[in-house]
């Protein structure tokens, strides 16, 4: 219940800092650190990690606000993209968090909260579609029209990393701003050893 309102308040007001400044004298007054220290410590834990996570997810929060700054795209959606990571991570917190309350043994349950995150990570591991997947055999050959080494070379030598920022070159070029990222995914590695 913590974590939920920390993150709640996070998310209303976009700031973590100002979350756990709101949430820590309530969690000390419920939980009496001298009767309670084990609830106490996992109580004031659950109050700070909801309010980063609520901060992260908000749209009105600084660092959101500078991160979709400095990568120059659109504020909503950066908001947008970094939701599905952050609320994966909410739910395996948010259980980890309710079998810590009944556990009540740090080891324990720091060893069944990374296995819970491992499983959730294995159960949805992105799997790249079709279109995209680089291959030797299937792959075209590339075509530009920016005279660049980069862009044209064999197909042999292609490897994950180019047929990402092909496909990301090809969908910004249906866009109308591909002549933004061009200068970007030239100086990439990926395309620099091919």
């Amino acid at each position: 219940m913590i974590f939920i309102i920390g993150a709640a308040i996070g998310f209303a007001t976009g700031t973590s800092w100002g979350t756990i400044g709101i949430m820590a004298p309530i969690v000390v007054q419920v939980f009496n650190y001298d009767q309670q220290p084990i609830l106490c410590t996992i109580g004031l834990a659950a109050a700070c990690s909801g309010g980063v996570m609520g901060d992260h997810c908000s749209p009105i929060s600084d660092t959101t606000i500078m991160a979709s700054a400095g990568a120059h795209c659109y504020h909503l959606n950066h908001v947008f993209t970094q939701l599905p990571y952050a609320l994966t991570v909410a739910g395996v917190s948010f259980v980890s968090f309710i079998l810590a309350g009944l556990i009540q043994n740090v080891v324990i349950c720091l060893i069944i909260a990374a296995a819970l995150m491992i499983a959730t990570l294995l159960v949805i591991r992105p799997s790249w579609p079709r279109s995209i997947r680089a291959s030797s055999r299937r792959w075209p050959r590339p075509t530009s029209p920016w005279p660049s080494k980069a862009l044209r070379v064999p197909n042999e030598k292609m490897g994950d990393g180019f047929a990402v920022s092909h496909f990301l070159l090809r969908s910004l070029r249906k866009k109308g701003t591909a002549h933004r990222a061009v200068p970007f995914l030239l100086k990439s590695e990926s395309l620099q050893t091919c």
